[in-house]
């Protein structure tokens, strides 16, 4: 189970690094397209306003001063006035001049009057006032098919100087293919009103809706092929080289992967929500005389009011966010402590909980110094309380860890002693200051001769002459067996609850009488 779990995780890691590159490969494509249509859009309209200068400047004033639908000498004239422009610009192959019913003056008919093959087009396309109207015919008056280009048809520029007159332009549609530029990882798209032409070469007639006061519209298309082809060619190196490093380094994602869930998202909300306070727990000796407390954390939610340790804790250490945890809640005891009256007989001693994972980096010490410097007048001593949740990565860090608490002469608990995984490794190889026992066994005093456990670690300590804490006294019975024992200090509901920091100041470190 557990190896099918790890490859899931790893694989998981794997797709959703190639699920980036296909995001960042997508967007890059969808730029590259979208300048290509710009460049194209502005090359058309470079085209389409030539042709309509031409016709405002030159053609437009003979027609006016003419009467070339009524002759042969005006069309001559027309005809002469736009043989340059037909010469010129390689995107026209023909100028015509119409009524409602025929083509009565062309450089390709000249003066012969050709009928107009009524069509839905011709009406579809005709507007109600001056605007040109440009869209894709496969035949026309002069030629029913016209077959005599890589495209079949033209398209027709048209303008409407007066109710009965039309000047038809015919267009090569090869002109606007060569402004479309051909992509292997995308397709360009030039739309007109009844017909989009493809960067391709291909020509599908539709309807299209066009955005009002445009001929004319030019998009692109990538479709998931184009974009598979798109990423092998230009990642597939990134993609062998992500897959050896999940491949080389699978056992390390997956320690680092593994503890990330949502809780994780939940708490760094938490955390940069400043949502996490340090509780406080007495703890007292024999006499009833309080000794110092434990820092607790406690998750303050909005919404969800406290929520207690036990579902963070586990998760916050596996994944390391217990360092940034653990840095809020001292930086609340230095405030909260900061005007607290310390009158008690001895050193008041705060135990903060610190698990294996703290130590790999320099912000638990940092947080230490902090606080030392914060009480250096007071007298208030922190003693760090190592936890058995989880092993030191390896022996090596442990010494170095140990030897960096020494050299602050920061006392040394060994929390939960007996639950975890190391109790006897660092009772041997660590000057602990303190023992404390876990309530799992203190709690078997109740269950009447079942505590020879909890007697051999009261006998262990006491052969090492290493103090102990029972932790977890929750009733009279169990406190006197523990006293009975000369137990040196004491810690639980039978005491004391953990309450708030600024609460458990106010009732236990104020001048109150």
């Amino acid at each position: 189970m557990l190896k099918l779990k790890k490859r899931l995780i790893v694989a998981l890691a794997y797709l959703l690094g190639l699920g980036l590159l296909a995001i960042y490969a997508h967007f890059t494509l969808e730029r590259m397209a979208d300048e290509a249509a710009r460049i194209s859009t502005l090359k058309i309209d470079e085209s389409i306003d030539g042709i309509q200068k031409y016709y405002e400047q030159d053609m437009k004033p003979v027609l006016e001063l003419s009467n070339c639908d009524v002759n042969q000498k005006d069309c001559e004239q027309f005809l002469h006035s736009v043989s340059s422009f037909l010469f010129v610009d390689p995107a026209i192959r023909s100028v015509s001049i119409s009524d409602t019913k025929d083509i009565y003056c062309s450089s390709i008919s000249r003066f012969k009057r050709t009928p107009i093959p009524y069509s839905p087009e011709d009406f579809l396309f005709r507007p109600n006032d001056s605007e040109i109207r440009l869209f894709y015919l496969k035949k026309n008056g002069l030629i029913r098919e016209l077959k005599d280009y890589k495209s079949k048809g033209t398209l027709q520029l048209r303008f409407y100087p007066h109710d009965d007159r039309i000047v038809h332009i015919a267009l090569h549609p090869n002109s606007f293919f060569a402004l479309l530029p051909y992509s292997p990882y995308y397709k360009l798209k030039l739309d007109f009103v009844n017909a989009s032409f493809y960067s391709d070469g291909s020509i599908i007639e539709t309807p299209n809706a066009l955005t009002p006061g445009k001929s004319y519209e030019v998009s692109y298309e990538v479709n998931p092929d184009c974009l598979y082809s798109y990423i092998l060619s230009h990642y597939s190196f990134i993609i062998v080289f992500w897959t050896l490093i999940v491949v080389s380094s699978s056992n390390v994602m997956y320690s680092k992967l593994s503890g990330l869930n949502l809780d994780y998202w939940r708490i760094k909300r938490g955390l940069s929500k400043n949502q996490f306070e340090p509780f406080l727990q007495p703890i007292f000796n024999a006499d009833g005389t309080l000794r110092g407390a434990e820092i607790l954390a406690r998750w303050v939610h909005p919404k969800k009011g406290l929520i207690p340790p036990y579902k963070f804790i586990g998760q916050a250490e596996s994944n390391g966010q217990i360092k940034e945890i653990t840095t809020q809640l001292m930086d609340k005891c230095i405030v909260g402590l900061k005007h607290a009256d310390f009158n008690v007989n001895s050193r008041f001693h705060l135990a903060l909980n610190v698990c294996p994972i703290q130590f790999e980096d320099r912000q638990l010490f940092r947080d230490l110094d902090k606080f030392k410097l914060a009480f250096h007048s007071k007298p208030i001593e922190l003693i760090v309380e190592l936890t058995e949740r989880q092993e030191f990565a390896n022996n090596e860090l442990y010494v170095s860890s140990i030897n960096n608490l020494k050299s602050r002469n920061t006392p040394i608990a060994l929390d939960d002693f007996g639950t975890g995984f190391c109790s006897m490794k660092y009772l041997l190889e660590t000057e602990v200051n303190i023992i404390k026992i876990d309530r799992s066994y203190v709690s078997t005093i109740d269950s009447g001769p079942n505590t020879s456990i909890l007697d051999s670690i009261i006998s262990l300590a006491r052969s090492i002459n290493v103090p102990l804490l029972a932790e977890g006294v929750e009733t009279e019975e169990q406190f006197t067996y523990l006293k009975g024992k000369d137990i040196e200090e004491f810690q639980g509901y039978l005491f004391g609850r953990p309450i708030p920091l600024i609460e458990f100041v106010d009732r236990y470190l104020s001048n109150k009488e």
